[in-house]
């Protein structure tokens, strides 16, 4: 069974991999697209976390903006 990946197009990873002249085993295709989907996710959970969060009351910790910003992304560099 094959592994369905949540943020990667499974193609674009393996053009990519032999755009460098780099093989992959079959058995680790798919572990590979599993490392990197976590990966992602961790970068996106990131993200959330820079966001504002109220500090008061019963909506503490709650997000008081859930947009991205350009300055949020100029902390993560």
């Amino acid at each position: 069974m094959t592994y369905k990946s949540k943020f990667l197009m499974k193609s674009r990873v393996d053009e990519y991999f032999s755009k460098l002249g780099i093989r992959r085993a079959g058995d680790v295709k798919d572990d590979v697209i599993k490392w990197l989907d976590k990966q992602v996710e961790a970068n996106i959970q990131q993200i959330i976390d820079i966001l504002p969060k109220k500090s008061k009351g019963k909506a503490k910790g709650e997000l008081k903006r859930k947009t991205i910003m350009k300055d949020d992304m100029k902390q993560l560099t």
